[in-house]
């Protein structure tokens, strides 16, 4: 579902983030991406929904080579993947509805679809009883209930999760993650950055890749156990990388 192969990404203020980086997301998996602050977790992010161009390699999202994408495409694109920041990026004053339907109107949809579009996601994400609160009267563990119930309104292929659980309490972070989880029960790629390592074990990841120094390197879970020993790095990407150039 997600293919980077070699990519590079650098920048003045700061130098080289991401060096000479392979990942290789299947469709359904769960990784969590972890690593300190300015490790070039959101920069990776950025640059698989194409809000940044990399400096070097090639990126495959949902089968498109990001590179030969048309700028008049990107939207598009964008429509598979769903994404919530630490932040929430809600829209001030309007209401729980308002904003869930927002993606929903971009992409076309409206009267009963959207309505029953809407009332689908607020039960999943237990807001079912708020459509019509305001944003910002919520607290922040509903506020991001709200921001992930918007990004599965248009049913994505890919929930892009960028440290989500910043800013909550623990009981509000464990709902997010068991939302997490239910997302990839439901079938879609889910991809959790954080720089939390209580986060790693808590929820029903996959994989977990450690970020440091704009490299990644594997981590194994095994029994909500972070292991400390990483393994064998997969080398499909230098393997693969043919197939595309």
């Amino acid at each position: 579902m997600i293919r980077l192969f070699g990519v590079s990404k650098g920048y003045p203020s700061r130098g080289p983030v991401l060096r000479r980086l392979d990942l290789h997301v299947a469709r359904g998996e769960y990784l969590i991406i972890c690593g300190a602050s300015g490790a070039g977790k959101t920069t990776l992010m950025r640059i698989v929904t194409a809000a940044e161009r990399p400096d070097a390699g090639q990126v495959m999202v949902a089968g498109r080579n990001l590179a030969k994408l048309k700028r008049s495409a990107i939207p598009y694109l964008r429509r598979n993947i769903g994404v919530i920041f630490q932040d929430f990026k809600l829209l001030g004053g309007s209401t729980v509805t308002e904003n869930v339907a927002l993606p929903l109107r971009i992409c076309g949809i409206h009267g009963r679809t959207l309505r029953d579009r809407v009332e689908e996601v607020l039960e999943l994400v237990g807001l079912e009883d708020k459509p019509f609160a305001r944003c910002e009267e919520l607290s922040g563990g509903e506020q991001q209930r709200v921001a992930l119930a918007r990004a599965l309104a248009s049913e994505p292929v890919i929930l892009l999760a960028d440290e989500p659980t910043g800013n909550l309490d623990p009981e509000a972070t464990a709902q997010v993650l068991g939302l997490l989880d239910l997302a990839r029960d439901r079938g879609l790629t889910v991809v959790l950055a954080t720089h939390d390592p209580q986060v790693i074990g808590a929820g029903q990841a996959d994989r977990v890749l450690e970020m440091t120094e704009g490299k990644l390197e594997t981590r194994a879970l095994r029994s909500g156990v972070w292991l400390e020993r990483p393994e064998e790095p997969d080398t499909r990407g230098e393997r693969e990388m043919s197939l595309i150039l």
